[in-house]
């Protein structure tokens, strides 16, 4: 049976959709606004003389929240359906647009105004982002930046005369080597590349520190 938002508008979603498992927000329950992003976790070290070494750990997506309204003579049974969920612990995807996240609904909290009437708030922790990832160009003179300081980095490492860290150093050329065009690297190229900076950089920090617990 339509609801009474269904008739008014002549169709069971209107112009945008919001979907939560198998539950599906339309029109007036779609939330205006949705937030998404979030953080990177940082490791940093404080240095003598003030300067820092800084490592990204990676990202961390904040929690999505919104509030509204369920319309329709199914308000109650689906915000019982979500509620269900919520209590069971289950893993469900998260659509809207063209954000898609797998996540958990960490809370859920709805008020019975009427059976056709039940305003809800939710809170969404994600477990992964699902999201088609957004291209953007490299700018021109990324590859020969990048490999003018893979240069200077190759130069320099012999100085400091540690195995590890020449094999680190030298694993990351290879992978940047392999790569080719950085603007048009495949997805595994750029994690093989980014998880031997962040192999040389933890070396390179286990050095220093050491350094200073002599010194």
């Amino acid at each position: 049976m339509a609801s009474i938002i269904d008739k008014a508008f002549g169709n069971p979603i209107g112009d945008a959709a919001l979907i939560l498992g198998d539950v599906i927000f339309g029109h007036m329950e779609v939330p205006e606004t949705l937030n998404f992003g979030g953080s990177q976790v940082l490791s940093m070290h404080q240095l003598v003389g003030g300067t820092r070494v800084v490592n990204a750990l990676g990202r961390s997506d904040e929690d999505i929240s919104w509030s509204g309204f369920f319309f329709g003579e199914a308000a109650f049974e689906r915000s019982r359906a979500l509620d269900f969920i919520r209590t069971e612990g289950i893993k469900i995807e998260l659509i809207f647009g063209e954000l898609i996240y797998f996540g958990i609904i960490k809370s859920f909290h709805a008020d019975l105004q009427r059976f056709y009437q039940i305003p809800y708030s939710i809170v969404f922790t994600i477990i992964e982002n699902l999201s088609i990832p957004v291209p953007f160009p490299t700018p021109n003179g990324y590859n020969d930046a990048v490999n003018d300081d893979m240069t200077g980095v190759a130069a320099n490492t012999p100085t400091v005369d540690n195995p590890q860290l020449t094999s680190a150093v030298n694993s990351l050329q290879q992978s940047i080597k392999n790569a080719g065009n950085l603007g048009s690297a495949t997805p595994q190229q750029l994690i093989n590349i980014t998880t031997n900076i962040q192999a040389c950089q933890a070396i390179n920090d286990s050095i220093i520190n050491t350094f200073l617990v002599i010194n």
